[in-house]
């Protein structure tokens, strides 16, 4: 009788060992998945970073404009006044620091 009952109580212990082994192999697995999927949408976003260089890399933004594009920029004329002093200098940096630009 004892022999049975001992067998049996090893029989509950073992099941529950292959129980936690089998729900520790699952979450292994579960976590390999996840973490393939992350490596995959890494990997993709990556090839998008580099095909997107790709397409760029000729793009020249400094080149002329085509078409009816018209000059926004407008040189300061930097003559020296009686001084000898750059008026055009000075009234830049004044601007620079009243206006931040």
């Amino acid at each position: 009788m004892a022999y049975l009952v001992l067998m049996f109580s090893c029989k509950q212990s073992i099941q529950r060992v292959v129980i936690l082994v089998s729900a520790f192999i699952k979450g292994c697995l579960e976590a390999l998945k996840v973490l393939a999927i992350f490596l995959m949408f890494t990997i993709l976003f990556y090839l998008g970073l580099k095909w997107l260089d790709q397409n760029y890399e000729s793009y020249h933004k400094y080149d002329e404009p085509n078409g009816r594009a018209i000059k926004v920029f407008q040189s300061i004329n930097m003559n020296r006044n009686d001084d000898g002093n750059m008026q055009g200098v000075r009234q830049r940096l004044v601007d620079f620091f009243r206006n931040g630009e």
